[in-house]
């Protein structure tokens, strides 16, 4: 049965050589020389394929991207192909059928049509279903098959080719954080034809045919192509703004930390007092005494992130009264998160630092290192909390910022953690039980590329507000010979490594005799303020690291703290920036809206401007020679060529931006919806 615009292939599966082999090609033009050519076959694949008993239909869609289906004989479903698949190890030989659609952006039914085992190609379908779904339930799985040389027609070298870069939907921002949307460029082999042989004609043939793969031909050699030039990522300075939250009632003698959360419309602050010596020394919490004088958390929120509110919650009593905002009597020194995958008794989480439980105690050698640990702090509502002194999670002198979470796309607890390595250092650890967790393991510790008195202070974890994927450190670098602490950022794409986006700090201390000229210490979560600004809270004093000894010393030695906003324009974190000229072209993407938006800043003289490119080549009508410069500084600027906005006609379709930077600086881009109307 032939059915038009269809390309098929048999392939015999070699178990000694876990890769198929093709052994004829059908209705494809240049192919015939991949007859005899091998496919490397991943495991998982060849474990289903040494089974006896299944079936196996391949279904070609993308030049890196096959479709594996197999039923069981004697079934009537279908099994997916997953990578803890298991077979028996035998030396047997499969017949297998491929096919592949011209069309390769949609999935085709298959059917099973007749005791011989036939498979045909349906002219409709969805992913996951069949026309016939009473007769067996289609199952697919999606493998990736990477060959060192030829592979069904292509070339050693195509893998690194634009047209083989996986399309990403521009569904969301995307931000220019890392080099992660950039393409690296690449070399491109020219051919010269008077070397070209009769089966190397076949195979460029071939490749142009079935991949649209092509190769200049004007001479022997490479060429660089699409490479980036005169670029640099560069973070933005953080402006700084007060955080209206003061001392000012009576217990309050000193504001110490803070941790701010955003829900819905409010942002909710617990934050760390220094409570005077109360009429009543101790008073019990969670079944044990604990001392009133000393720290205390306290509970505030707002709108805005400027006028703040703190609520008489009636919790704790201070001086016989309940009229306070006082939630707990813990050592409160981390940060708090909302946690709507664990008990609903335990909806928010935080650490408490302390003294390891006595019997613990009683067996230590001794030592800070073997003498502090952090326990589990829960609450139900953000405003009832229960100290688990009963278990320690980490045994180890975390005596700084702590920071957890649940990391949505790992499933697992995530904390971040003080560690020593020669100084201090960030530590990391995961779990599936927030009351279990293993040893932390180092996760960034000073090295070559850091100042000799550097150390890692606090972590300063959190997410990019609206992208879970975006995790970042604003951590605390720690100067010993000045003894001053100022801000880093770090970022990380896959949750358990990270990278500094710059050694140049991002919250830079104030200017000396300011109030955050001596430490500024980055405080989670990252938050949008309501006009689209980004802000992280901060806590600072005018005095440096090793100061703080003093009020201990001194009983009127002045020790004044505070917290503030660090601001950032609208998704500004950091960019791509070129001090001169330069350009670059991004990873491909394919539009799902009819606007073209970016975010960017330009300086006297400078300009940004984009082309739109397909297979490296400009896109008729919105090439560079057209496009609208962007020559000031704008959010959310819509791209424009020759006035015309709108791309809608480019919906779907493989892309690749072109940016050109002239004394300019991109932050990043975005796909918008067109308005109705619009042009």
């Amino acid at each position: 049965m032939k059915i038009a615009g269809q390309r098929r292939a048999i392939l015999v599966y070699h178990a000694t050589i876990k890769a198929f082999r093709v052994r004829k090609m059908q209705e494809c033009t240049g192919a015939d020389a991949m007859v005899g050519r091998t496919v490397p076959c991943p495991s998982a694949i060849a474990n289903v394929l040494e089974s006896p008993s299944d079936d196996v239909f391949i279904d070609h869609v993308h030049p890196t991207t096959f479709l594996f289906v197999f039923q069981r004989r004697g079934s009537r479903r279908s099994d997916v192909i997953t990578a803890s698949t298991r077979a028996a190890e035998k030396q047997k030989e499969r017949r297998v059928r491929r096919s592949a659609t011209i069309n390769r952006s949609s999935l085709r039914d298959f059917k099973r049509s007749d005791c011989e085992q036939k498979w045909f190609v349906g002219e409709t379908a969805r992913p996951g279903f069949t026309s016939n779904p009473g007769s067996w339930l289609c199952a697919v799985a999606m493998i990736l098959l990477f060959a060192a040389g030829l592979q069904l027609g292509r070339g050693a070298d195509s893998k690194t080719a634009a047209a083989e870069e996986k399309a990403k939907p521009a569904s969301k921002t995307v931000l220019f954080l890392t080099w992660e949307n950039v393409f690296k460029g690449r070399l491109e082999p020219m051919i010269e034809p008077a070397r070209l042989s009769e089966s190397g004609r076949k195979v460029m043939e071939g490749l142009e045919t079935s991949w649209n793969r092509r190769f200049e031909t004007n001479g022997h050699g490479t060429r660089m192509m699409m490479a980036p030039r005169g670029i640099r990522i560069t973070v933005e300075k953080a402006q700084k703004e007060p955080l209206p939250l003061k001392a000012e009632r009576p217990w309050e003698t000193r504001l110490d930390s803070f941790s701010i959360l955003r829900e819905g419309p409010l942002l909710k602050c617990w934050y760390s007092v220094h409570v005077p010596k109360q009429k009543e020394e101790f008073l019990f919490q969670d079944g044990r005494a604990v001392e009133t004088g000393g720290n205390a958390m306290c509970y505030a929120e707002s709108t805005d992130g400027l006028h703040w509110t703190k609520p008489n919650l009636g919790v704790f009593s201070f001086n016989g009264s309940k009229e306070n905002n006082i939630v707990s009597y813990a050592n409160f020194i981390a940060s708090v998160f909302r946690d709507d995958h664990g008990l609903p008794e335990e909806r928010y989480k935080s650490f408490e630092f302390g003294k390891l439980p006595a019997d613990e105690l009683a067996k230590s050698p001794g030592g800070n290192m073997n003498t502090y640990c952090l326990y589990a702090l829960v609450s139900p509502d953000g405003y009832h909390w229960r100290s688990l002194t009963n278990n320690p999670l980490i045994r180890h002198f975390c005596d700084t910022q702590n920071v957890g979470g649940w990391d949505p796309l790992l499933k697992k607890y995530v904390g971040f953690f003080r560690d020593h390595q020669g100084g201090r250092a960030i530590s990391r650890g995961e779990t599936d039980d927030f009351h279990s967790w293993p040893p932390p393991q180092t996760l960034l510790a000073p090295g070559p590329a850091d100042e000799p008195d550097v150390d890692y202070y606090s972590n300063g974890y959190t997410t990019y507000p609206g992208q879970p994927s975006l995790r970042l450190l604003f951590a605390a670098i720690y100067h010993q010979a000045q003894d001053r602490v100022d801000t880093r950022l770090a970022v990380s794409l896959e949750g358990r490594s990270f990278s500094w986006v710059s050694r140049e700090p991002i919250i830079e201390l104030g200017k000396p005799g300011e109030w955050d000229s001596g430490q500024v210490y980055a405080v989670p979560d990252l938050v949008r303020l309501p006009d689209g600004r980004l802000a992280m809270g901060y806590s600072a004093n005018r005095g440096t690291h090793n100061e703080a000894f003093f009020p201990a010393f001194y009983s009127d030695y002045p020790w004044p703290t505070g917290f503030g906003w660090a601001i950032w324009g609208e998704d500004r974190l950091a960019g791509i920036e070129a001090e001169s000229e330069g350009e670059f072209y991004t990873q491909s993407f394919r539009p799902e809206g009819g606007r073209l938006e970016i975010n960017g800043r330009v300086s006297a003289g400078g300009s940004i401007r984009i082309e739109l490119c397909q297979d490296a080549m400009p896109v008729t009508g919105y090439e560079l020679a057209d496009a609208n410069a962007l020559e000031r500084e704008q959010v959310w600027a819509k791209a424009g060529w020759k006035g015309k906005q709108d791309i809608s006609e480019l919906k779907g379709k493989k892309l690749q931006m072109r940016v050109v930077l002239k004394r300019a600086k991109i932050f990043g881009y975005r796909i918008t919806q067109t308005k109705a109307g619009a042009k």
